[in-house]
């Protein structure tokens, strides 16, 4: 990518930004809050940028099928992405740092990919409508969490991740988790929030120490194929939702340390609890499978 755009205020932009393949080198969003940079082109590649920056904390909106390589801030918290409802955006070398997050990407109704290995430092991830974020096998997330309208949105994880931030909020649940792949393990380091989350594979779901899930009146817990997944408590947990269905377990639950509390069904074909760790279950549920005490 070559050539540098500045914009210091706001400004509509008609046509698109980069073509033919061909990236413009770096974009400066230099603007300051309320600011805003509309790139008003709704074709798919309507957006070609190597570098966007933010020198302040204006916001970029993006209303066509944008490609971009980096995002980066020069003060930490500073900078929104928005995907309009035509718009979706697909990103390459990574999102702020941990020094310097961004405030925020926000999405509409179609997709933001983090494609490959990356990492995404962003204060918030935002779903405006029913849109997506999808994250490539070694793409990570750390920021205060991903946001939603209750029961809409995905998050789809492709392989394995890190999931540092809450997912979803109490009474605004994400409508589904895609996490689990084959040969994955999908880490969830804060609380989550969700009506479903799905095992995709034969991977591993990992709960850190004192992260809850709630699904609310959502299916909880299940897996696209009978006999697949692994969830593992990696300490304390306090959960609302039932982990497989009657018919199609999960693979194994694995209760590693603290004490866990499940007020729900449990069918799996496993159910491990190792040393150090206690399983205990609300008055009238369910094990189904084996239930082993290591």
């Amino acid at each position: 990518g070559n050539g540098t755009v500045n914009f210091g205020g706001n400004s509509n932009v008609a046509g698109s930004v980069g073509s033919g393949g061909l990236d413009i080198g770096t974009v400066n969003v230099n603007g300051a809050s309320g600011k805003i940079v509309n790139l008003q082109y709704t074709a798919d590649p309507s957006t070609l940028i190597n570098n966007l920056n933010f020198g302040g904390n204006g916001t970029i909106i993006l209303n066509g099928g944008s490609y971009i390589n980096s995002i980066a801030s020069l003060t930490s918290g500073y900078g929104t992405v928005q995907v309009s409802a035509t718009g979706n955006l697909n990103i390459y070398a990574g999102v702020g740092s941990a020094l310097l997050p961004i405030a925020a990407i926000a999405v509409n109704a179609d997709t933001v990919h983090f494609n490959g290995a990356l990492n995404v430092y962003a204060n918030d991830l935002i779903i405006t409508n029913n849109g997506s974020f999808v994250f490539d096998s070694g793409s990570n997330y750390t920021g205060n969490g991903i946001t939603t309208t209750d029961g809409t949105g995905r998050l789809e994880l492709g392989g394995t991740s890190t999931i540092t931030g809450t997912v979803g909020a109490s009474g605004a649940n994400i409508s589904t988790i895609s996490a689990g792949a084959n040969g994955a393990t999908d880490i969830f380091n804060n609380n989550v929030y969700a009506n479903n989350i799905n095992f995709t594979g034969t991977g591993l779901i990992e709960l850190a120490n004192g992260v809850n899930y709630n699904t609310g009146s959502g299916t909880g817990i299940t897996t696209s194929n009978t006999g697949q997944g692994t969830l593992t408590f990696l300490g304390a947990s306090s959960t609302g939702g039932n982990i497989g269905q009657s018919g199609t377990p999960i693979a194994a639950v694995n209760v590693n340390g603290g004490i866990v509390t499940l007020n729900n069904n449990i069918y799996a074909t496993t159910t491990t609890v190792n040393s150090g760790g206690t399983l205990k279950l609300g008055s009238g549920e369910t094990i189904g499978g084996a239930l082993t005490v290591a």
